[in-house]
């Protein structure tokens, strides 16, 4: 006991004077597990003894220090034994900067903590056991469950003190707890079978991704179980249930999204609460609930007679994969019916080898053989000539690898079966990263691909503030010997560029920038640097683009995600999170084949475009070159195209270097049509370099027609029906109470109104401010481009449209447009919209200088 009183004093504390311990330092190495090359342990243990004489307070010693940690704490991890979540943060965090410019005090203390940490597990292996769980699920989304997992005291007895941490990580804001109400929703409660064992509930410090304050937070207070009397023994068990139900509690309310692996986890401390050591996690999951909606898919370009895949999922009231009431249905395309499904078995179904003999635009629909429900394909334009087909991925999103939740496992089969995409990245923030999950990461990837039908590439997510660089998905070629250049080495973006190109063939690697946390876009890399995501679950960054091109840079776009949640491709709704309501994103790809390197070099190649997660078909030529492309210089450009969209057209916009210069706006009305529009719009420009994109924009309100009566209100492109709405007062019929949000795309209302007399107005009134603003707007000022109400925000000119409105219907529109004044350099690209918010970005054309 005194050699482990000893160690314990070493490992545990920094008070500890090195010649009280024996001098054979193999009296407690001997029982360090051989993991690590033997070079690497003689650093290793004179690094936990240097700590524990001469603690990390200088910038100096953390800059010695933290490489030398990292290959420890990645030697550890491909053991397979989970290392601490926040410790690969901490190392990028470290490491962020100049040494003269690191903030010691916000890293020193947990930094040498996560060595004592390791030092204790290493010399100690049994001394902190793993948690358990005797059902992990499926528990139903949406639902109230009571999740319990038990914990069996290791070597180490648990004093006074000691206890249990409890936490919750979370994406989308869906899980809260709570230890002060046992009647109440989200009761957590901890027991344990040693009768002589009080717990005492209070808080403890948490930092990082679980602490509940934010992914950069500091010490937030979250739940800690504390043992107040008595001590847990070896062997003693305990119980930590989230969603206790023994005093009256519905339980935990699980969020709306279905997930296969939710994030809970649990902290123990053996005596102080300072000193916590992580547990694995358990993975809980929980599944969607009945049919309530049909979704159909089939590829976007098919030939004449060409056998296709064509899929059709049962999905619940939040886009999950239902779990029961499956539907049987027909498939019509126009009058047609095509084929029907009786099997009520299963929540999806494929039909293969369908074969379309009449080229032109197909919009199949579905219909369940009881009438309840209606859905929609994408469309599939059939053509007698070959062309590119169009593929369709994502280059962006997470999992609990990093501070996501779900399993890479999910994530690949719901990219696959569930979203029916072609390709997939799974791009893990680098600095929640260690060595063992990227060896995962690459097997995965290598397992779920399957050349023709499905294609993986490995990557991650380069992840570093803006004012370092920002946020950069990396993508890979081939996984096969790839390492990945994490944030924890390459600090800063052109260290990043660089060692990607030292370790790697500049055409087997591909870096996209994203905006909501920009990159520096006046640094680009033209050798790897070929696209940049504009449009994302976060909202709409189409100036990230623009900032590219007006540096010089010609960048393609795509959009991506960025899911957290195991639900790329599908965006759920959620009900528990208000502002989680921007559509989407996704990439598409113009390929002649589904091949890895055909894909690849495409991607580079710039034949790409960008939507915000719907399935639009867009075709687009300038002079006589495809999107993406450097053109010939010449005095004058055609740009000329086709857009086949989900739902109706409302706008074209032709964009040059950055100003729109011409649009054909399929709304326009010249005259009062009965149908008024109220356009909200916000800017996500962040109006100075090395800052995050602008956030969303909440527009809270009302507005009162005079002179004419309100019959039906309507949002046609709302995204998420349990955060937004407009409705006309219960009070007044003349009156329409709002919620909306946007962030970078614009959001409408829709009135229809009757009886407009001569001197209608309507009367608006915003309440995001301190004060409310209200404009008055006579109708008649509503004709052709309408009444803009101009509503600043500090350096921001947001903006509402008033104005009568024409009602189109056609999805298939050619368009062309011409420029009789281009210079070199000059850039070009075409925006579309439509009417149920769905937008596209083609890749931009750029002139030669």
């Amino acid at each position: 006991m005194l050699k482990r009183a000893l160690l314990l004093c070493l490992l545990l504390t920094s008070q500890f004077v090195f010649a009280d311990y024996p001098a054979d330092m193999s009296q407690w190495t001997s029982t360090v597990p051989a993991y690590m090359p033997v070079d690497l342990r003689q650093r290793v243990d004179a690094l936990r003894i240097t700590v524990a004489r001469t603690p990390t307070t200088t910038p100096q010693l953390l800059e010695e220090r933290a490489p030398l940690f990292w290959d420890w704490a990645n030697a550890y991890a491909l053991t397979g034994r989970a290392i601490h979540p926040n410790l690969p943060q901490e190392v990028a965090n470290i490491r962020q900067g100049t040494p003269g410019q690191r903030q010691v005090d916000s890293y020193a203390g947990s930094f040498d903590w996560f060595i004592r940490e390791l030092a204790f597990q290493d010399a100690f292996p049994d001394a902190i056991n793993e948690l358990e769980s005797g059902y992990l699920g499926p528990f139903q989304a949406n639902g109230f469950s009571s999740l319990s997992q038990t914990y069996t005291v290791g070597d180490e007895p648990i004093v006074q003190g000691g206890g249990f941490l409890v936490a919750t990580r979370d994406h989308r804001g869906g899980l809260s707890i709570q230890t002060e109400n046992p009647g109440a929703d989200n009761w957590v409660n901890v027991t344990s079978n040693n009768p002589g064992v009080v717990f005492e509930v209070t808080t403890a410090g948490l930092s990082g991704m679980f602490s509940g304050g934010g992914l950069g937070a500091q010490y937030f207070p979250r739940p800690y179980f504390r043992v107040a009397q008595g001590s847990l023994n070896p062997g003693d068990v305990v119980t930590i249930t989230m969603g206790d139900r023994s005093q009256g509690s519905r339980g935990l309310k699980l969020p709306s999204a279905s997930n296969s692996a939710l994030r809970l986890r649990v902290w123990v401390s053996l005596e102080n609460p300072d000193e916590l050591f992580s547990l694995n996690e358990i993975p809980f999951y929980s599944k969607g609930l009945a049919t309530r909606a049909l979704r159909g898919f089939g590829p976007s370009i098919a030939g004449t007679n060409e056998a296709v895949l064509l899929s059709v999922r049962n999905e619940d009231q939040f886009r999950n994969r239902a779990t029961s009431d499956f539907k049987a249905f027909e498939v019509f395309d126009g009058d047609s019916r095509i084929f029907e499904v009786t099997d009520t078995t299963r929540a999806y179904h494929e039909i293969s080898s369908h074969r379309f003999s009449r080229s032109g635009v197909h919009y199949l629909t579905i219909r369940s053989t009881d009438g309840e429900i209606e859905g929609e394909f994408n469309p599939i334009l059939v053509t007698d000539v070959t062309i590119d087909h169009i593929y369709w991925g994502e280059t962006h999103g997470h999992t609990g690898f990093a501070e996501g939740s779900g399993t890479v496992d999910n994530f690949f089969q719901f990219a696959r079966e569930d979203a029916r995409l072609d390709f997939m990245t799974l791009s893990e923030h680098d600095m929640w990263m260690d060595d063992w999950e990227w060896e995962v990461l690459r097997k995965k990837v290598i397992e779920a691909d399957d050349p023709g039908r499905f294609l993986t590439y490995l990557g991650y997510e380069w992840t570093r503030s803006p004012l370092l660089g920002g946020h950069h998905n990396v993508l890979f070629r081939t996984p096969e010997s790839r390492d990945r250049v994490e944030s924890q080495r390459a600090p800063l973006i052109p260290i990043l560029y660089e060692l990607l190109k030292a370790e790697n063939k500049i055409e087997d690697v591909l870096v996209i920038p994203h905006a909501h946390n920009p990159g520096r876009w006046w640094e680009s890399d033209h050798d790897v640097e070929h696209l940049v995501e504009i449009v994302s679950n976060h909202g709409t960054f189409e100036w990230l683009g623009r900032a590219f091109l007006q540096e010089g840079f010609h960048l393609g776009f795509v959009g991506g995600s960025d899911d957290h949640i195991g639900h790329p491709g599908i965006r759920p709704l959620n009900s528990e999170r208000v502002g989680s309501d921007n559509f989407g994103g996704m990439a598409a790809v113009m390929a002649r084949s589904l091949d890895s390197d055909v894909l690849f070099d495409a991607m580079r190649a710039k034949q790409t475009y960008a939507t915000n997660g719907q399935k639009i078909i867009l075709q687009l030529t300038a002079n006589g070159q495809a999107m993406g492309q450097v053109l010939p210089k010449a005095e004058k450009v055609i740009l000329s195209g086709r857009v086949i969209g989900t739902s109706a057209i409302t706008n074209i916009d032709l964009v040059k270097n950055g100003q729109v210069i011409e649009s054909v706006d399929y709304l326009l009305a010249s005259v009062a049509t009965g149908l008024l529009e109220l356009r909200f719009d916000s800017e996500t420009d962040p109006y100075e370099r090395d800052v995050r994109s602008r956030g969303s924009r909440a527009w809270p309100g009302q507005l009162t027609v005079s002179g004419a009566n309100i019959r039906r209100v309507t949002i046609p492109n709302v995204e998420n029906v349990y955060t937004e709405f407009a409705r006309i007062s219960e009070n007044d019929p003349q009156t329409v109470q709002f919620f909306m949000r946007t962030r970078g795309a614009p959001r409408s209302i829709y009135m229809q109104v009757d009886n407009v007399t001569a001197k209608a107005s309507l009367n608006l009134t915003l309440t995001s401010g301190n004060a409310p603003e209200s404009e008055q707007v006579a109708l008649t000022e509503a004709r052709g481009s309408g009444r803009l109400i101009i509503s600043p925000q500090q350096k921001h000119r947001d903006q509402v449209r008033v104005r009568w409105i024409n009602q189109p219907t056609e999805k298939d529109r050619q368009f062309e447009f011409s420029d009789r004044n281009a210079a070199g350099g000059d850039s070009y690209y075409v925006r579309i919209t439509q009417t149920n918010g769905g937008m596209a970005w083609s890749s931009p054309v750029k002139m030669q200088e």
